[in-house]
């Protein structure tokens, strides 16, 4: 079924909802607990095994720049 753009409005074209992949889904709880305690920060770092290794890395400077800003209070 061919759409001509001119006899429809847009608003009546089928939309998909966007379907949240897991991974992503696991990348948004990482981002929010960021600014938290160490050990939720260990518990992070630990839930990375099945993220890719690009992701780790970006997750891991994030989480040790935090580490930095607090003034190392409780991130070594």
């Amino acid at each position: 079924m061919a759409y001509s753009l001119s006899d429809t409005p847009i608003t009546s074209l089928p939309v998909e909802p966007v379907k949240k992949s897991k991974r992503s889904k696991r990348f948004n709880k990482i981002k929010q607990s960021l600014g938290q305690s160490r050990s939720s920060r260990k518990k992070i770092r630990s839930s990375l095994g099945k993220t890719s290794s690009k992701r780790k890395d970006f997750v891991n400077t994030i989480l040790s720049a935090r580490a930095q800003k607090r003034g190392r209070r409780d991130g070594r």
